[in-house]
């Protein structure tokens, strides 16, 4: 009878000891995001294989950051649960630097990619050339280089922390000192989407300039044309270019609805993300300063942001809502 006793006790402290007790209670969210963040990403990806200009380097970006989510909410998020459900790793040491590996670079290929989706845009509003979307060997080349420096980066940053014994394998977590987390994050992770946001922030700037000059121009030229109401020349070339000035606010109008979109999956990635560098960086500098409840609800924000994207596409890129609507109407 005592035998059975101090058996279920051991029982008792020996779960107590591996189970988190935070873990258990986000197990719920964290099913609930690696479902939607799978699903919608595979939806998106799906969709956008299926468009007709599928291999334009748009759609290829918009391809990559729909697969970096879709990596996140299917490996990502999981590991992150099994992570949060045990105080001791349970898969391994090998499974554990592959995940903080996984876990840290997968971030910073979608603020890579939406950087190069930023500046294309920029690129594509002035050169307006039939052929700008078209592929070629630098782009190739930058689409594997957003896959490739980030993980060689961090796979050195893990070495070197891993020989200075930084890297707690039974937790599997890090110990980063302030002045490195600091400095690492604000390089690795702000820095891109720092820079996406201004890019986005100047070419709206700039579309809406031209679209007002485009605007103050068709105006002069209607006028023109008014004025030369007989048929003459100079009344065809005046509304010639009443019909381009209007061509370019249609252009505008398109091009704005692109960079929105755009524009609203950095906002995304940054309020979501970002909230919880924040939060982590206060907490590594001052653990009292936070409570864990807190911590832990900006964490489960920050892998909402592989949800919200496809939704974003679905509602910014007309393209898009076509595809989508012409699968759902075939199943009908």
């Amino acid at each position: 009878m005592n035998n059975s006793n101090n058996t279920s006790e051991s029982v008792a402290i020996t779960t107590s000891i591996i189970f988190n007790p935070y873990g258990l209670k986000h197990l719920p969210i964290r099913i609930i995001q690696a479902t939607l963040a799978t699903l919608f990403n595979g939806f998106a990806l799906f969709v956008l294989i299926r468009m007709k200009n599928k291999f334009t380097f748009s759609n290829l970006l918009f391809i990559q950051v729909s697969l970096s989510d879709l990596l996140i909410g299917c490996i990502d998020v999981p590991l992150l649960a099994v992570n949060s459900l045990y105080l001791k790793w349970p898969l391994g040491d090998f499974l554990c630097v592959a995940y903080l590996i996984k876990g840290h670079f997968q971030f910073v290929v979608s603020g890579l990619t939406l950087v190069l989706l930023s500046i294309h845009r920029l690129r594509c509003f002035y050169e307006a050339r039939n052929d700008y979307e078209k592929m070629s060997r630098p782009r190739i080349l930058q689409l594997v280089f957003c896959w490739l420096a980030p993980i060689i980066y961090q796979t050195i940053v893990m070495i070197v922390l891993y020989l200075n014994g930084q890297i707690d394998l039974n937790g599997c977590s890090v110990n980063y000192s302030f002045t490195f987390f600091v400095l690492h994050d604000t390089f690795v992770y702000m820095l891109p989407i720092f820079i996406a946001i201004c890019l986005n922030l100047i070419n709206i700037y700039k579309i809406f300039k031209r679209s007002k000059e485009s605007k103050k121009m068709n105006a002069i030229a209607n006028k023109q044309t008014n004025q030369t109401a007989d048929i003459s020349k100079s009344a065809d070339i005046s509304s010639l270019k009443a019909i381009v000035y209007r061509q370019t606010r249609r252009k505008c109008r398109q091009e704005l609805k692109s960079v929105i979109c755009i524009l609203a999956m950095v906002l995304n990635m940054l309020i979501n993300e970002y909230t919880f560098l924040i939060v982590w960086a206060v907490l590594v500098k001052c653990f009292e300063c936070i409570s864990l409840d807190f911590f832990y609800i900006t964490l489960i924000m920050v892998y909402f942001f592989p949800v919200v994207n496809p939704v974003l596409l679905f509602i910014f890129n007309r393209r898009f809502q076509n595809e989508a609507k012409k699968i759902f109407l075939r199943k009908r």
